[in-house]
């Protein structure tokens, strides 16, 4: 299971109480795994971001995936403190932004499909805040 993918410390305990084994087994083979260097949440964490992030989506939503897959919210915020937090990262999130609404908006979007733009972000994961900066770009 480990060789073929990076999988969360509690995936992988999850994983073990669904086969069968008792949770304070799990526990154990989880800790050896982590001990072993087998496991390690916070390489998890910066590979799925990495991933996530290639693909377009923003903090809030690669951050819910993160807890979806068994990473703690905390844990989850940290890593991606990380990542989105110093300044080159705020431009690649602008230019993230400002590359989806080049695509979609075409020529002098009217109000409804800014709004369609903006919801589409929201849903990718971005901040109002950089979307709508990035909106008011797309009208200069």
């Amino acid at each position: 299971m480990l060789a073929s993918w990076a999988y969360a410390s509690q995936t992988v305990c999850e994983r073990l109480i669904e086969k069968g084994y008792s949770g304070e087994d799990a526990a154990e083979a989880v800790a050896w795994l982590r001990g072993m260097g087998y496991l390690d949440d916070d390489a998890y964490c910066a590979s799925v971001i990495r991933s996530q992030r290639s693909k377009g989506y923003g903090p809030r939503r690669i951050s819910l995936y993160l807890q979806a897959h068994g990473i703690c919210r905390e844990n989850a915020e940290q890593a991606l403190e990380g990542a989105f937090g110093g300044d080159e990262s705020r431009d690649k999130t602008v230019r993230a932004i400002d590359e989806f609404l080049r695509k979609r908006a075409g020529e002098n979007p009217d109000r409804a499909m800014r709004d369609k733009l903006a919801a589409a972000l929201l849903r990718r994961g971005f901040e109002y805040s950089d979307i709508r900066a990035g909106l008011e770009r797309l009208e200069e």
